[in-house]
């Protein structure tokens, strides 16, 4: 700033630099996206690598099981009241 600007004239400079210049907010808002980002594509790049397109055919794990798998106990429930609020 220079010297032969006016006070308000000041005051609106350094306004506008306040305004410009990143909050706390906007800081911990923007990590939190590009976290969220990165752990999205982690779990987006598993989910992928194990998909059957990609899966060797040999290695029984990479491969999706989807059959329904016998309980470890006898269902003993009759009736079932589902509350949905």
């Amino acid at each position: 700033m220079s010297a032969n600007t006016s006070p308000s004239e000041q005051d609106m400079a350094l306004n506008e630099q306040a305004e410009n210049s990143p909050t706390r907010r906007s800081f911990f808002s923007s990590t939190s996206r590009s976290l969220l980002g990165i752990g999205l594509a982690k779990i987006l790049s598993e989910d992928f690598a194990l998909s059957p397109a990609n899966a060797n055919e040999n290695d029984p794990a990479q491969i999706y099981d989807l059959s329904p798998k016998a309980t470890h106990h006898a269902p003993k429930a009759k009736n079932i009241i589902q509350l949905f609020m």
